[in-house]
């Protein structure tokens, strides 16, 4: 299938949420996490669909962690 993987680390227990997933004319695109992780690395798996699993086009996309008191910002390029 066509999967994006998204690598995150975290330091401390705490609820992780991805949950502001824009396409570049800034419509929301889909959750991809929203629960609480240990401490440790992740790989986050898109299937490059939005919330109702219908593919996405290739472009830049842009998402935010948010985990309590940490906030960043990111790109991807999702090309097919």
């Amino acid at each position: 299938g066509d999967h994006r993987d998204l690598h995150l680390s975290l330091r401390r227990q705490r609820q992780m949420c991805i949950r502001d997933s824009y396409n570049i004319n800034g419509q929301k695109v889909r959750t991809l996490v929203s629960r609480e992780h240990q401490p440790g690395r992740y790989k986050i798996q898109w299937n490059a669909t939005n919330e109702f699993g219908s593919p996405v086009a290739s472009g830049m996309y842009i998402y935010k962690i948010h985990a309590k008191d940490f906030t960043s910002v990111k790109k991807l390029l999702l090309m097919k």
